[in-house]
């Protein structure tokens, strides 16, 4: 078995991974789910979302408060009505929401790859997750076929009909 790294801090001992684990793990983790798994599972959404909330703010915010406020103050320094309302550039937030609206989403998965406790609880949830999907394809699937006009009769192969 693998050594873990002994970390001591002044009020709690924590155990890390391996680099050879967290590696293996990172590379299984790759294999087998795509983005669209980690955005099912509530815990991961809402780590992913939220990083990627706090890089477009860190990221543009600056850009584009300086770009509204340069766009005003031009309008209303020609005298265009474009901005007619605007005071003390009150409105920058909007500005920023319907940009951010329409800006598509880079998740930065590593962020679950590293944290051992989140992919733990993941897999867990994804095998339950892909169970009662199963389950529930499966049940529309007997659903439908009773409602066929062939339900509860046998095909005979030899005839290729219904008996």
């Amino acid at each position: 078995m693998p050594r873990k790294n002994r970390v001591k801090h002044d009020h709690y001992d924590e155990d890390y991974d391996s680099e050879a684990e967290v590696l293996e793990r990172i590379k299984h983790l790759e294999e087998n789910y795509t983005l669209e798994d980690f955005l099912d599972f509530p815990k991961t959404r809402e780590v992913l979302e939220q990083h990627f909330i706090w890089n477009f703010e860190k990221d543009c915010d600056d850009r584009l408060d300086s770009f509204y406020e340069s766009e005003v103050e031009f309008c209303q320094s020609d005298f265009s009505t474009l901005f007619i309302n605007e005071r003390e550039f009150d409105h920058k937030g909007d500005f920023r929401g319907i940009i951010f609206k329409y800006i598509k989403p880079k998740y930065d998965l590593d962020l679950v790859y590293y944290d051992d406790a989140l992919c733990k609880s993941f897999e867990d949830f994804h095998e339950e997750n892909k169970k009662m999907k199963e389950e529930e394809r499966l049940r529309k699937v007997r659903e439908n076929y009773s409602k066929t006009n062939n339900a509860g009769k046998t095909f005979d192969w030899g005839t290729k009909t219904y008996k």
